[in-house]
């Protein structure tokens, strides 16, 4: 019958971490360097609209905007996620995704009350964030930092 020993099980599991982060951060690089491909695809786009005004259509040159802006957000999301030493807080994808349901409404008006009722909802949860994490730093000072 095997023993537990705390040190090798502890190993074991903290090597596993390890290679699964390894794992996660080569993807992570992949996705970028193909949404940096997708942005500046997007920018040779918005530059052929701006130097051709016979084939200016507004409507293609914010939507090539909005994807551009969409692929940089993306970017910098994972640069940020390698900065905070492999985390990324709640409140930033809530931002990102605030300002891309903007963007949608700016784009496509066809769906303005499920965007701005998206946005409720997205407030909302900044809220319960926001509540979460002053609950946690007056009531479990070593948890908050976690969060």
């Amino acid at each position: 019958m095997k023993h537990f020993d705390a040190t090798s099980d502890c190993r074991l599991a903290m090597s596993s971490i390890g290679v699964m982060r390894r794992i996660v951060s080569a993807v992570l690089l992949v996705l970028s360097g193909l949404l940096f491909v997708f942005g500046a695809r997007e920018m040779v786009l918005l530059g052929m609209i701006i130097v051709m005004p016979a084939s200016w259509d507004e409507h293609a040159f914010w939507v090539h905007t909005y994807n551009l802006f969409m692929a940089l957000e993306f970017v910098f999301m994972i640069i940020k996620y390698f900065e905070e030493n492999y985390h990324f807080p709640l409140r930033y994808i809530l931002y990102i995704a605030v300002t891309s349901v903007c963007r949608s409404m700016m784009v496509d008006h066809g769906q303005l009350v499920a965007c701005a009722g998206a946005i409720v909802l997205l407030a909302i949860a900044y809220c319960l964030v926001t509540a979460r994490n002053a609950l946690a730093a007056r009531f479990l000072p070593d948890e908050a930092t976690a969060a």
